[in-house]
Order: C-alpha cells, then structure tokens, then sequence
C-alpha cells in the first residue's frame, strides 16, 4: 500500500508498532516513552507536525541514500508500501531502502538518518542502540538477515554500519511487543512516566471554569514539587551570588582560567553577537502588517502550586495564609 506519509499514513501507523516505535516500546528511546507509542496507538494523541528536524530528515534522505550506494557499490530500490509481518500482523514497517541482493544473504535492510553535529559522538563507532533496534524490527517483519544504518552527520562524515540479524535481541523485543500491544488492545497504560510532551498534546487547553478535587496518590506528587521548587530556588540564588562573584574577578577579561588541586576551570564572559528586538508598540498601530506577518497562535498552560496551611481544631476562623507560589 503506497502511503507515502498522508493522513491514511499516520492512519495505518496506529495500527501497529513500526521501526520508529520499536526503541520506545523497550524503554530505550532517549526522545519518546512507552506511554507516548501508547497514546498514540489508541488514538489519543494528534499527529506531530512536522519540525525543522523531521523536514530535514525527508529532503536528505534521498540525498544519503545515493552517497552510500556511492561509497559502498551496493545498489537500492525504494520501498513505497508499508510491510506487514506475514504472523504477526500488528508488526509493521516502512523500509528507507532495501539493499538489493548480491550474495546467498538475500536483501538487506537500510535505515537513513540525518543527524545533526550535536549527535555525531553517538554514531562515532556504531550506530546508537534505538537506531540499532529500528534495523532489528525491519528484520523482523521482513525475515531478511541483515541491513545497514547509515546516517550524514550534519554536512559533514558519512557514517554507515552494517548489522547482523540478532535472534536474541529479535526474542526479547517480540516479548516485550506483545506484552505492550496487550495493553493497547486493553486499552491499559503501560507503567512508566509520561513526558511533557505528551501531556501538552493530551490536553493542550484547558476547560474555562471546571475545578476538580484531586486525590491522594497526587498528594505525594504535590508535596515533591513545592519541595523541589524550593531546592531549586535556593540553588539558583547561590547561582547567582556565585557567578557575581566571577564577573568581578573578571572584570573586563573574556577569558580565564583556575588551576585547583582537584579540578581546573575554564571561564569565558564574552559579548555576544548583537540582535535587534521589534518594537511591539510601533507595529501594534499598523494591524494589517501584524496580521500579515503573524505566526501561529501559541497556547501555553502554566502550573502554579500554592500551598496553604491546614486549619486546625480550635484555631480562630481567619482565612489561611498563602505561604508561597510556585509554578512550572
């Protein structure tokens, strides 16, 4: 089925755990949890939009493709349909490329990536593990016994790995697959915490006017935040006196240097590039032009937390004192 990624694309994602998935379903995602593949499956969660990173990922990977046919002869075929597992049939994934056969091994599997600078010591000496993982899900759809993870790092190497198909680690994923996609046809959440992400696309607006009572095993959660406020209050004011007392010692310098008996630092206190700020005021009088250039509309929704003490039994009638706020 040729999807390419339209609506009916995102569509047929949801109805099984594909090469994308495969690291969060494990636990071993360091950008998604088990909990996010969740809500997704079951059709909570809306489409991610797409990002600089992702658009990026879809303009080079053609591009990369044909530098590593280039530098290792082997020749590729794109894949346009998504493939089903021939048992298992919540078991999906859409190939980047297959490698065409040259030996008794048969095809091979290739997966594109297009990593930034910022990733390049990941790919140093192998792939990292959730794309090593990607590369084992696509052979266990396919039945093929090997493939490769090639990725451009930023414009600069072109890193690629060849990988051999593990059974072991093959066995230990099917496990823990059909124990997570119980859950989605239970429609019961795996363990696990749930990140901000997916909590601002569950409920990314708030219901004008509803209050709720929340109840204890909350309370716990509540006592840890305000406490964890206030450490991290603290520590930012000693910050703060901290790096005040680095800039005098700076005065004028951009750079310095300490030489201690268990560590030596290193302190830079530079201007930066100049950028100019738009006066607000001035555009506010001219709507047509704000109206032009307007971005997308940006809901936010703050948590505050205020704590209050107890009134307790023979305690005169006085509204409690509000110690303090915090907020996320």
């Amino acid at each position: 089925m040729n999807l390419s990624h339209s609506k009916e694309w995102h569509e047929e994602r949801k109805k099984g755990i594909g090469g994308s998935d495969a690291a969060a379903v494990l636990g071993m995602d360091p950008f998604r949890s088990p909990l996010a593949v969740y809500y997704d499956k079951i059709g909570e969660l809306p489409p991610n939009a797409d990002n600089q990173h992702t658009r990026r990922g879809k303009l080079l990977e053609p591009v990369i493709a044909e530098m590593f046919a280039e530098d290792t002869g082997l020749k590729l075929r794109r894949q346009r349909f998504q493939k089903v597992h021939p048992e298992i049939d919540y078991l999906r994934v859409n190939l980047d490329r297959m490698i065409i056969s040259v030996d008794d091994r048969g095809p091979g599997v290739l997966e594109i990536k297009a990593p930034t600078w910022r990733q390049a010591e990941k790919w140093a000496d192998a792939c990292p593990d959730n794309v090593y993982l990607q590369v084992q899900h696509a052979m266990i759809v396919t039945g093929w016994q090997w493939g490769y993870a090639c990725a451009w790092i930023g414009e600069g190497d072109l890193k690629y790995y060849e990988i051999a198909r593990n059974d072991a680690v093959i066995q230990a994923m099917l496990d823990k697959y059909a124990d997570f996609w119980l859950c989605v046809l239970t429609r019961t959440p795996p363990e696990g915490r749930i990140s901000e992400e997916v909590l601002a696309r569950l409920y990314p607006k708030s219901t004008p006017g509803r209050e709720i009572t929340i109840e204890d095993p909350v309370g716990d959660a509540l006592r840890r935040y305000y406490a964890a406020n206030d450490a991290v209050k603290q520590f930012e004011k000693a910050k703060k006196e901290a790096a005040e007392e680095i800039k005098l010692a700076m005065g004028d310098a951009e750079a310095g240097v300490y030489i201690g008996e268990e560590h030596n630092y290193a302190v830079t206190w530079k201007n930066q590039k100049p950028y100019y700020m738009w006066d607000t005021d001035a555009l506010s009088k001219d709507p047509e032009l704000v109206r032009k250039y307007k971005t997308k509309e940006v809901v936010k929704r703050p948590l505050y937390v205020k704590r209050k003490e107890v009134a307790r039994v023979g305690q005169q009638d006085a509204a409690p004192e509000i110690e303090a706020e915090n907020h996320l």
